[in-house]
């Protein structure tokens, strides 16, 4: 079977018995999947007078490295399962030709890849999906070494490869705190396949979980300029520089007063401290 790196993988493991409180040990699946759940049903049926029964394990797996990785063989009481072959491709550096052959993928964008402590990077993160999903959750983003705030969140449609997909797409500001290596790490997307068919009693059970990692993102961090002071430093994306009179310049006289009011406006968040503030001083300074 072939998936990528950032697809979950559903396992069902079925025997026809019921073990009790017998536990399955998954243990030799966690060096090469990350194990997400491990669900188990127990069922006893009677029919024309002939008794079944089964238990059943659902486990939700993500493979750690790509490759050709194999999902060994699980003993429960001297009942063996079979062992698969998965191949998985790895995502990395590869935005578009490999997703694209996903009914479902994500996406991780990033408007810069060097900035200037507390300078803006604006963080893209969108969940690709042609099929129908119910449940969308993402994990809460926490950087090491940066502020972060989510500034938007929207659903729309787009066509991709003749494919139309419904693009969930969440976006954050973050700012860096210190020089370096900033690492933007991977978030999780989940959600759940909608049910095909209503179930008993009218209500509706989720269908298969499906999960999918965005990419690592890596952003190279500046030191801010030497010359400039601490409090001097206002990392921004537009900055303007204004200046009127209080009098016509072509009728100025000996004598008279006339004044220069020199105005700087920046686009600058609020998170950036005392930056903020030497902006407001200059506005209403005049000469």
């Amino acid at each position: 079977k072939l998936v990528y790196d950032n697809e979950s993988v559903q396992l069902a493991i079925r025997l026809d018995a019921q073990v009790g409180g017998v536990e399955l040990d998954v243990s030799a699946l966690n060096s090469d999947f990350e194990i997400i759940s491990n669900n188990r049903q127990q069922q006893y049926t009677v029919s024309n007078g002939r008794a079944e029964s089964s238990t059943e394990w659902n486990l939700v797996l993500i493979p750690r490295r790509a490759g050709n990785l194999v999902i060994p063989s699980l003993n429960l009481r001297g009942d063996i399962s079979d062992a698969l072959e998965l191949e998985v491709r790895s995502t990395a550096g590869n935005s578009t030709a490999a997703p694209i052959k996903q009914a479902i993928f994500a996406e991780t964008l990033v408007d810069k890849d060097r900035v200037y402590v507390q300078e803006q990077v604006l963080l893209t993160l969108r969940l690709y999906t042609s099929v129908s999903l119910t449940d969308y959750s993402l994990t809460p983003i926490a950087i090491d070494g940066a502020t972060v705030q989510q500034v938007a969140e929207n659903q729309y449609q787009k066509r991709v490869d003749g494919r139309d997909y419904l693009v969930i797409e969440v976006r954050y500001a973050v700012f860096p705190q210190n020089s370096g290596e900033l690492t933007i790490p991977a978030q999780r997307f989940g959600a759940f396949e909608s049910p095909r068919q209503r179930q008993f009693g009218g209500f509706r059970q989720r269908g298969n979980q499906v999960l999918r990692n965005t990419e690592i993102k890596t952003i190279k961090v500046s030191q801010r300029p030497t010359q400039i002071a601490g409090n001097q430093w206002m990392p921004s994306t537009q900055v303007e520089l204004t200046e009127t009179w209080s009098g016509d310049l072509g009728k100025l006289r000996v004598g008279e007063p006339v004044t220069r009011s020199i105005t700087v406006t920046a686009e600058v968040d609020s998170s950036i401290g005392d930056a903020g503030m030497i902006v407001a001083d200059l506005i209403q300074r005049n000469q």
